[in-house]
């Protein structure tokens, strides 16, 4: 494998492999993508790629194991590019990527045109492929605090995390469900800072994700570690509208699951925002390219999760298509392919390639 440096945002890239046989190669699931190669008598390889977020992330990181395994078991090819999730999502609409992550509530507002998308030329279509990772998102705040209550913020400095974040946009808009836009506070800091914010009183609760497809952040054990922690609960009106909203996901977590936070506001489980991330495609990529990749990663989950321990999700078939949301359609070939898995459901929409 070679690597070599990106033009997007001066940010890296990471060169996988070269796709040898005609129909080319494409990827999916928590982090790759392919491509199609030249004619059928097998032209010049042309390089695809895949938006695999900054190059710190785990995004980035699976996605590296997701290039490997589809190295050792298939004879597709990608480029991982490290870029931000609304950006490599561009790409994918203005034709340049063939594949990107980000969330359900981003590939939203791409498919109206909104938000970061409201100027990006539309040459083609965000199709689902598959579940990539999820994120729960939520905040702490000492336990000798009144804050009890995401409605308790009201006016009062919170760190959810740096700006920026792909996640903060889906839980600002859950936070407007309990408090006005001008009770809404946030004091951004880096993840690296969160622990120290808290203790030194610079924001009366701190954030961001809180477990990572099954992971607990380390600078949230760190949080945990050098202050005694309660997790923040939603009221149950709140908790209503967000379930409504078919652009947040919330789900209930265990709170013996959710790391060394040492008090609760509510009992056993605890209702958290979920960024759910996708990775994207178009109709740029043939049915049968995509069928392929998700057949080759479907049949060698065990390596990717001894890759990386954010796989591991992936032994549960259903995983698969946990993220998906039925407000955007699914690429005709990861279609295909769940139907025969067992694992498709009607609920959702097809696209057209």
């Amino acid at each position: 494998m070679t690597f070599r440096e990106g033009n997007t945002q001066g940010s890296g890239t990471r060169r996988s492999f070269l796709t040898k046989a005609g129909a080319v190669g494409a990827l999916t699931s928590t982090g790759l993508l392919a491509g199609c190669l030249g004619d059928e008598e097998g032209g010049e390889d042309d390089e695809y790629t895949f938006g695999a977020g900054p190059s710190d992330s785990m995004s980035f990181a699976m996605a590296n194991q997701f290039a490997h395994n589809i190295e050792s078991n298939s004879d597709h090819s990608v480029d991982l590019t490290s870029q931000p999730s609304s950006q490599a999502l561009s790409l994918v609409l203005g034709g340049e990527n063939e594949m990107a992550w980000a969330t359900g509530f981003i590939g939203q507002q791409a498919a109206t045109q909104e938000g970061p998308f409201a100027d990006v030329e539309m040459n083609y279509t965000p199709m689902q492929i598959m579940s990539y990772y999820y994120m729960r998102i939520g905040l702490v705040a000492p336990v000798d605090s009144d804050i009890e209550y995401y409605s308790d913020l009201a006016g009062e400095d919170f760190a959810p995390g740096p700006a920026g974040a792909s996640f903060y946009p889906p839980f600002e808009m859950a936070l407007q469900e309990t408090l006005s836009d001008d009770e809404i506070t946030p004091r951004h800091m880096d993840v690296s800072e969160l622990a120290d914010g808290l203790a030194e009183e610079r924001a009366v609760a701190a954030g961001g994700p809180l477990k990572m497809n099954g992971i607990i952040p380390a600078f949230m054990e760190q949080a945990y570690s050098q202050n005694d922690c309660r997790l923040l609960a939603w009221e149950d009106a709140a908790i209503d509208a967000i379930q409504n909203n078919p652009m947040l996901s919330g789900v209930y977590e265990s709170n013996d699951e959710m790391g060394d936070i040492q008090e609760f506001t509510t009992s056993d489980e605890t209702f958290v925002v979920s960024a759910d991330f996708v990775v994207y495609g178009s109709e740029q990529v043939s049915e049968d390219t995509v069928y392929e990749m998700l057949e080759t990663l479907w049949n060698n989950r065990d390596g990717l999760e001894e890759g990386h321990a954010a796989f591991a999700p992936f032994q549960d078939d259903e995983f698969w298509v946990e993220n998906l949301t039925t407000e955007l359609p699914v690429h005709p070939g990861a279609a295909s392919f769940y139907e025969d898995q067992g694992i498709w459901s009607d609920d959702f929409d097809v696209g057209e390639v």
